[in-house]
């Protein structure tokens, strides 16, 4: 399992503008010149990289997953 410091820098700006500063994928977007959906898969792949990595859970379960988490 992976730690946020282990998450490369896109990937922890977008937690965190998630997570601590409650903004949305569109707002997120907005910043960052980006669209959404870019976004949202950034935001997938680092709950994706925070995971354990002997989770038997398939790629679209896992970004189930971090859509409800996040």
């Amino acid at each position: 399992m992976g730690s946020l410091e282990s998450l490369n820098a896109q990937q922890r700006a977008v937690v965190q503008l998630l997570l601590r500063q409650g903004k949305s994928y569109d707002e997120i977007a907005a910043l960052l010149h980006s669209d959404a959906a870019a976004i949202r898969r950034r935001a997938q792949g680092a709950v994706g990289a925070l995971a354990p990595d002997d989770a038997d859970v398939s790629a679209d379960r896992r970004n189930e997953i971090a859509d409800y988490l996040l």
